[in-house]
């Protein structure tokens, strides 16, 4: 005869199958969007606006517009053409003089739709850098634990995703870096899978009730 514990067992084997095949699997996502960027200096933070460019010292960023598709659940931005900005210096050496100076990188996406209730036209997330000066050249070096995380309404199965900025360096006068980073997809189980779960879990109850009585 077939034990309790056997059948929840092999319930449990079920239902992770069906998760795994129906609910978790990575999806293919499109993202898409522009950015805009500020920097400051002090204790008061700045506020990026839309606009062809914004500088600090040599420091110059010009936005960008972005359009990737993710693939098993990543999707990676970055490119000449395909990016989150670009920062260069305009060839006129800098002193910077670690006076705390900050990168504001605001990143506004018009894809993928986000659930209801949370589905404006567009939305943004904001991510802080820090701008440094070391041996090697000009450096912001980003705080990704500022970004924000986005649950979206598919197109196979609802999820959610969070954005990484990688770090920026330019090491010489003149140069150019095209900001990029990836975006990490993460899908959440079909409601269908989820009352699997609930139908398996309740179907247990009364098989337990009649072990119980045949053993008395």
């Amino acid at each position: 005869m077939v034990s309790t514990r056997r059948l929840a067992v092999a319930v449990a084997v079920v239902v992770a199958s069906a998760i795994g095949s129906r609910g978790l699997h990575a999806q293919d996502v499109t993202f898409s969007g522009t950015t805009e960027a500020c920097f400051y200096t002090g204790a008061t933070a700045c506020t990026p606006t839309a606009g062809p460019a914004s500088d600090l010292l040599s420091l110059i960023f010009t936005p960008g517009t972005f359009s990737d598709p993710s693939s098993d659940g990543m999707a990676f931005i970055g490119g000449a053409d395909d990016n989150w900005g670009t920062v260069s210096t305009n060839g006129v050496a800098t002193d910077y003089d670690a006076l705390g100076e900050k990168f504001v990188l605001a990143i506004t996406f018009e894809l993928p739709t986000l659930i209801d209730g949370q589905n404006p036209a567009t939305f943004s997330t904001t991510v802080t850098g820090s701008v440094d000066e070391g041996d090697g050249g000009i450096g912001i070096a980003f705080d990704n634990s500022s970004a924000q995380t986005f649950y979206f309404s598919g197109p196979d199965t609802p999820g959610y995703f969070s954005v990484y900025v990688n770090p920026i360096n330019l090491t010489g006068e003149g140069q150019n870096q095209a900001i990029s980073g990836m975006i990490n997809v993460t899908a959440t189980p079909e409601p269908a899978t989820l009352g699997l779960f609930a139908t398996g879990l309740v179907g247990l109850v009364p098989l337990a009730r009649r072990r119980k009585k045949a053993v008395a």
